[in-house]
């Protein structure tokens, strides 16, 4: 079943529509605190602060089944290298204030800076390993 937002697959996860969801740990922590859902496995490589006791997918069974959610900002491609680097430096400087950094672990986030072309080679790396995906589902640039 398709849905547009993280919040309608919460809604039917609730009303016990569907058994269960990866979510982001932002959308699903509130949840979990509140015991309305239980949390089975985080999808990183290690165990996420905000829920010590959840196991990782190599913890619990599962070789080479994890999968990061990550956020990044784009601008366009033909931005001069110089606006780029300094939009780059006021993010960072923005990330490392002390009340972002708290903002950020209330919902489960850690922040990760990358240099653009560090990002730039991340999204290569994604779109190369779910190129299977991309192909099934019919998606075209």
């Amino acid at each position: 079943m398709p849905y547009r937002s993280g919040a309608e697959v919460i809604t039917d996860i609730l009303g016990g529509r569907i058994d269960y969801y990866f979510s982001p740990l932002a959308l699903a922590l509130p949840l979990i605190h509140e015991g309305k859902v239980r949390a089975l496995l985080v999808s990183t490589p290690r165990r996420a602060p905000e829920l010590p006791d959840v196991p990782t997918p190599r913890e619990a069974g599962l070789q080479n089944a994890e999968s990061a959610i990550w956020f990044g900002v784009f601008v366009p491609g033909r931005t001069p290298r110089d606006i780029v680097e300094k939009f780059h430096a006021a993010g960072v400087k923005v990330l490392a204030e002390p009340a972002m950094q708290d903002n950020l672990a209330k919902l489960g986030v850690e922040a990760l800076p990358m240099k653009p072309a560090e990002m730039d080679d991340l999204v290569r790396r994604e779109t190369a390993a779910n190129m299977g995906v991309i192909k099934a589902a019919g998606i075209k640039p």
